[in-house]
């Protein structure tokens, strides 16, 4: 599950495709399929079942465009924002982490400048590994719990699927952990690119740089995204969730 332009197979388990392509719920949940108790139905399974051919099935799903940022997220369901937030996972792991990382790897023509080199790639290689950890912790966990509510608060399910995201998991020590992590290595990262010795860098390293701060707009973008439209989302799926347990 690791490209970008092929991930639907015949076997692909629909667990993975809402994984990677969490728009896709859109489709499965017209087709009144509960993906949270099949996820491990494949693609040329569920084909059958709705009476389309597999290699229809894989298209109509590899086609599904991505939303726009500008979408009006709390009128949607919330797994278009999830899958814009997932699609910005894949274009920085697969994209631009490693344009940085070939921009690094050019020669510095001055070899005054080997220290600058081993900062900035010490600093990307911290980086990265934390962004790799933060990035898995959404999509293996955060995501999926808010998808699970979210179906149980428009379609019902069991109670033991649901969870309070907003009040346990987006406030757990785990999670705050993780966002004071990517926040503490954003400075850091920052901090490498603005040192003062290095306003005379070569070309070489100045392309680096550049390409670290775009990054980092970038990513603080995409957390303000998850801050300010997703969280707010999780916590009125809770709420509804809970006003409805209480109803008689």
């Amino acid at each position: 599950m690791d490209g970008i332009k092929e991930w639907a197979f015949p076997s692909t388990r629909v667990e993975d495709a809402i994984k990677f392509r969490p728009a896709c719920l859109e489709l499965i949940y017209k087709q009144g399929c509960d993906p949270w108790a099949e996820g491990g139905t494949t693609l040329e399974e569920l084909g059958v079942r709705w009476g389309k051919r597999t290699e229809d099935l894989i298209q109509m799903l590899s086609t599904l465009p991505v939303p726009e940022r500008t979408s009006r997220w709390e009128e949607l369901p919330a797994y278009f924002l999830i899958d814009y937030l997932t699609n910005e996972h894949r274009a920085i792991l697969h994209s631009d982490l490693p344009s940085l990382r070939a921009i690094l790897d050019m020669p510095f023509e001055e070899a005054s400048s080997g220290s600058l080199f081993w900062i900035l790639l010490e600093s990307f290689h911290r980086f990265t590994e934390i962004l790799r950890a933060h990035i898995q912790e959404e999509e293996d966990y955060l995501f999926p719990t808010i998808l699970k509510n979210e179906y149980a608060l428009l379609h019902g399910g069991p109670e033991n699927r649901i969870k309070p995201i907003a009040g346990q998991v987006l406030a757990s020590p785990a999670v705050i952990r993780g966002e004071e992590q990517l926040d503490a290595a954003l400075e850091d990262w920052t901090r490498v690119i603005g040192q003062s010795e290095f306003n005379d860098r070569p070309k070489t390293a100045e392309l680096a740089a550049r390409a670290m701060q775009d990054l980092e707009r970038k990513l603080r973008a995409h957390g303000n995204l998850e801050k300010k439209a997703l969280y707010p989302i999780a916590a009125r799926i809770e709420k509804e969730l809970a006003l409805n347990r209480s109803s008689p």
